[in-house]
């Protein structure tokens, strides 16, 4: 599992700023949220505060193994932020017991 960049598809940048409320196209390999353990997901970590945002299911537009499409939410503070993906997804249609976390290496600025 890998996470290689984040996309915001209102303004094309993969520098890492996203914006509110907009689209965001997350790429990787082994990526797609999958499992009924309750860590699985997306979550946006303010380096500010340490406060965490686990992203909405419904917030998942789409959801493949090298690519997941996701609402930015239109209520997270600006600032600074890391983001984290929790699966259980692996190879095929097989899953992994235990959910695996992986980070992506930079940093996600909120505007």
């Amino acid at each position: 599992m890998s996470v290689f960049s984040i996309t915001d598809k209102a303004t094309g940048k993969a520098d890492g700023t996203l914006t509110k409320g907009k689209n965001a196209e997350i790429k990787g390999t082994y990526i797609k949220i999958d499992g009924d353990n309750p860590k699985n997901g997306i979550v946006f970590k303010n380096l500010d505060n340490q406060n965490e945002v686990k992203l909405a299911k419904d917030s998942i537009v789409i959801n493949e193994p090298s690519r997941v499409l996701i609402l930015v939410p239109s209520d997270l503070e600006a600032g600074n932020y890391e983001l984290s993906i929790t699966t259980q997804s692996s190879k095929g249609s097989i899953l992994l017991k235990e959910p695996r976390t992986e980070t992506l290496n930079t940093p996600i600025t909120i505007v």
